[in-house]
């Protein structure tokens, strides 16, 4: 749960900046479309077809283990399991992730634009700082905000959500 958050806002932080800073644009018009489009799909739906088509041999694509936790080797060295938990958790933390992409990204992009239409914003142009200090030292700062206040939202529904996760992927929880 707490790597497929942290993956959620790693991911989300950089989109939202991004999206705000070209406002309007190509790219902030066909960013929001996609992160709408993963918002709208189920997890559930989501978790079996990548089971299928990355986890059966049916599609020449097995590229993780569908077998859950139960193939760890407890002997192994460290890195060797280490290797082996996170070649298995990289669907599971996909699934749990995606949906609250979205989400952050979107509250991002929106503290960010607040953020970049204050005063000190056009003051610190104003006194020639390049864009990318603007942005990264003044901006960004108050456009977290948001996005900080709804943690304690997601991180429940995130808990919910792995239930559901956990049986599909047939992980122990």
């Amino acid at each position: 749960n707490s790597i497929a958050l942290l993956l959620a806002y790693g991911l989300s932080v950089l989109l939202g900046v991004v999206m705000a800073r070209y406002k309007d644009s190509r790219l902030d018009k066909s960013l929001s479309l996609g992160l709408f489009l993963l918002y709208s799909l189920p997890s559930f739906w989501v978790a079996t077809l990548l089971l299928l088509f990355f986890g059966t041999p049916d599609y020449n694509m097995q590229f993780f283990s569908i077998t859950g936790l139960s193939d760890l080797n407890y002997g192994a060295p460290f890195w060797t399991r280490f290797g082996t938990v996170a070649r298995q958790m990289v669907l599971p933390v996909f699934c749990l992730s995606y949906g609250s992409l979205a989400a952050i990204s979107l509250q991002m992009r929106g503290g960010m634009i607040d953020a970049l239409r204050q005063d000190y914003i056009r003051t610190a142009y104003a006194k020639g700082l390049p864009a990318g200090k603007v942005i990264w030292k003044h901006a960004f700062r108050n456009g977290l905000f948001p996005v900080i206040t709804i943690l304690g939202a997601l991180f429940p529904a995130t808990i919910a959500g792995s239930v559901v996760i956990e049986q599909i992927f047939n992980i122990p929880g």
